[in-house]
């Protein structure tokens, strides 16, 4: 354990010194290739769960993407592009050194080039906890989550297309104790605009159409039981925070992100947002797109995509 630890302790030194910045742009315009999200299938993931990786890209049409996807115990800062700051086979030989074997379940570092990836928690969770406990929270850093109760797994994720390339970086909190309670991705049902005196439901094939330079009133459908109850430190419990970020590719919504904060923020406020397309002289588009992703804040999140004709006549 100590050389495994020695190692790893080594690499969080130099993630702490380098410093570390959100992994996504704080703006919901979206221009040319961009990751808007990484997902996670469990949320946070039980000793033995398979867990299954997907992501949200808006890429220009007609144009393929690319990815490539890997897992780190331990992940440097954007400086370092998110290199792993563990080699691989060296983990592997320490693993073995502490515990005879073990290294047969690490997952494998590269997940391959799919639009989505898997891996397998395999690692037996005291092993985990023992190397959060002797390297302390603290030290566990860059973009990952403190680690008392879960390890902070890191998945990067590089996509590629029309020459341009972005990296994005998952944070997968795995449980140590089946028994803690189990985070799920929040839903995102559909989105609904409304148009003149009723409400029409928005679709990814473009079913619907909307007025190029008006303002159109949205409202997303995400259940209320996507914001679960969580434990205080105080002993009491709360609901999920949630964050609603409306991401377009023409035109600007009211709200770049909305809130929900419970007893502060409802989640029907946050639900909803408006969309101003660009007037008839300001586009010559005959489609338009948004993607609404939303954020819990233990690290689960659930997406909807739209795309829209425009009326420009």
């Amino acid at each position: 354990m100590k050389r495994l630890v020695l190692s790893l302790s080594a690499a969080a030194g130099a993630i702490l010194l380098a410093g570390c910045r959100d992994d996504f742009a704080p703006y919901n315009r979206v221009e040319g290739l961009r990751v808007l999200a990484v997902r996670a299938d469990p949320a946070s993931p039980a000793p033995g769960d398979l867990v299954t990786l997907t992501t949200l890209v808006a890429a220009p049409a007609g144009q393929a993407v690319s990815y490539t996807w890997s897992f780190c115990p331990l992940l440097g800062d954007p400086a370092t592009g998110f290199a792993c700051l563990v080699d691989e086979a060296d983990l592997r030989l320490d693993l073995d050194a502490t515990v005879p074997d073990s290294s047969a379940d690490l997952p494998a570092f590269d997940l391959g080039h799919e639009s989505t990836a898997t891996f397998r928690y395999s690692l037996a969770p005291l092993l985990l906890l023992g190397i959060c406990n002797e390297l302390g929270e603290d030290a566990v850093a860059g973009p990952s989550l403190a680690c008392a109760q879960s390890f902070p797994a890191g998945i990067k994720l590089t996509v590629e297309s029309g020459g341009a390339t972005i990296t994005a970086v998952k944070i997968v909190p795995l449980r140590y104790d089946p028994e803690d309670p189990e985070n799920h991705n929040p839903a995102v049902e559909g989105i609904d605009a409304r148009v003149g005196d009723r409400s029409v439901t928005l679709d990814d094939r473009g079913g619907q159409t909307l007025l190029a330079g008006y303002t159109h009133p949205l409202a997303a459908r995400v259940p209320p039981a996507g914001a679960e109850a969580v434990s205080t430190p105080e002993g009491g419990t709360r609901r999920e925070r949630l964050l609603f970020t409306w991401f377009v590719d023409a035109g600007e919504t009211e709200a770049e992100r909305t809130r929900f904060v419970d007893g502060v923020l409802s989640l029907d406020a946050a639900s909803q947002n408006r969309w101003t397309l660009p007037d008839r002289a300001g586009s010559r588009a005959n489609a338009a797109r948004l993607w609404l992703v939303v954020h819990d804040d233990r690290g689960g999140v659930g997406w909807r995509a739209v795309t829209i004709r425009v009326d420009r006549d």
